[in-house]
């Protein structure tokens, strides 16, 4: 690549950050987004990697330690706690296609009567309590929140752009054009505080790494 780039994923073993710069571009990215519970883990050197997003989930400071003097940030997590999103079963059903799933989903209601709960909890009719799924989303949207908050306080980044994706799930994955379409809107109505940064940025000194100015490091 001819930009400076890095996938920051979650090493299971330890819990470790682990920043990937070489490699399958294909493999750093999986292993970015290898959220647990629905995506595997990603051998990768020897370890098993997952989502990135359990320890940095806007990774500012990856972007400082690289060399970047203006870091264009972009948090999905403004209004994604508090948001209902609930999935029934045919639609968490949906996520894996039969070549991939079906030996163990028919493992899983063929066994055992706690086999058979756990079956139920993932594939079974809706409920007015959420389900396994939901919860875990959920618990996953906190933490990411908490977490995003806890990181900007202490390295803010210079733009953040937050596009309102919260009423969007994470598997939600046939909104694609929805979430272009409010990522592009975020980022034009963020255009004008870019343009004064890189004002004020040329103002001072050049990046450290010698990139252009008229193209920051963006997260």
């Amino acid at each position: 690549m001819n930009h400076t780039f890095v996938a920051v994923a979650t090493e299971l073993a330890t819990g470790h950050e682990a920043w990937i710069r070489k490699g399958s571009l294909v493999e750093a990215i999986s292993a970015s987004y290898a959220l647990p519970g629905l995506f595997e883990p990603v051998r990768h050197e020897g370890r098993w990697l997952i989502d990135g997003a359990l320890v940095n989930p806007i990774p500012v400071s990856v972007c400082r330690a690289l060399g970047a003097r203006l870091v264009i940030a972009v948090n999905l997590n403004t209004d994604a706690v508090g948001k209902s999103n609930h999935h029934d079963g045919h639609m968490i059903e949906t996520l894996y296609s039969e070549d991939h799933d079906s030996g163990w989903r028919k493992k899983l209601v063929d066994t055992g009567r706690t086999e058979r709960a756990i079956a139920r909890q993932f594939f079974g009719k809706k409920k007015e309590s959420p389900g396994i799924v939901n919860v875990m989303m959920g618990s996953l949207n906190i933490m990411q929140d908490r977490l995003s908050r806890s990181r900007l306080a202490t390295d803010p980044a210079d733009v953040l752009i937050a596009p309102h994706v919260g009423h969007i799930s994470l598997i939600d994955f046939d909104k694609a054009p929805e979430l272009i379409a409010q990522g592009e809107a975020a980022a034009a109505h963020a255009l004008p505080f870019i343009e004064d940064a890189l004002v004020r940025l040329n103002g001072h000194e050049d990046l450290v790494d010698g990139t252009d100015l008229d193209q920051p490091l963006a997260i």
